[in-house]
């Protein structure tokens, strides 16, 4: 049987294809943006939180390294002698286990970091009290692959740290949006 098709026709067709495809991802992202859909990432905190102060004990610590990062996102500056002030306290990283295989050793094991905020204004007026954000995640154990679970663990907390980051963000975002409403 003989095809019809020539080169010129075969191309035009993938072009067509190749168009149409096009046509449909831009309609699927317009109607994705114009339900409001964003991705995740650092809230914009209004003007009244532009400059805050951080205090901490933990200055090193990922999860402050990551808020600082958020933070400068958000367009907020970070200095010391500034009026409001972010107190964290208690960044804590547990590991315990939540599952043991047939011969008794541990088959999965949960990671829980946390992290107490507080805020307070001028005269160290309170504006948000002690609050723990806290995040979790479990992960299998193998005891042959220990490195492979020690490299996985460690990607776990990093991802952790951004989450309790991000938390901390949303909560600011929500606390400013709160005190817009009353005043």
């Amino acid at each position: 049987m003989l095809s019809l098709m020539t080169p010129a026709i075969a191309n035009t067709k993938r072009n067509l294809s190749a168009a149409l495809g096009i046509c449909v991802l831009l309609i699927l992202s317009n109607m994705i943006n114009g339900c409001g859909f964003h991705l995740r990432g650092a809230s914009n905190l209004s003007t009244s939180l532009s400059e805050l102060a951080l205090s901490t004990d933990a200055e090193q610590d990922l999860t402050v390294l990551r808020l600082r990062q958020q933070l400068k996102r958000a367009g907020v500056s970070v200095a010391d002698g500034f009026s409001t002030t972010l107190h964290l306290s208690n960044i804590q990283t547990k590991k315990h286990t939540v599952a043991y295989d047939s011969r008794g050793k541990t088959a999965r094991f949960e990671l829980i970091k946390s992290i107490d905020i507080r805020v307070t204004g001028q005269s160290e007026r309170t504006l948000l009290p002690k609050t723990t954000i806290s995040t979790r995640q479990s992960y299998s154990y193998v005891d042959t692959d220990t490195l492979g679970k020690d490299e996985e663990q460690s990607l776990l907390e990093q991802e952790m740290s951004t989450s309790l980051a991000l938390s901390i963000i949303r909560r600011l975002a929500l606390m400013d949006q709160t005190k817009s409403t009353n005043q």
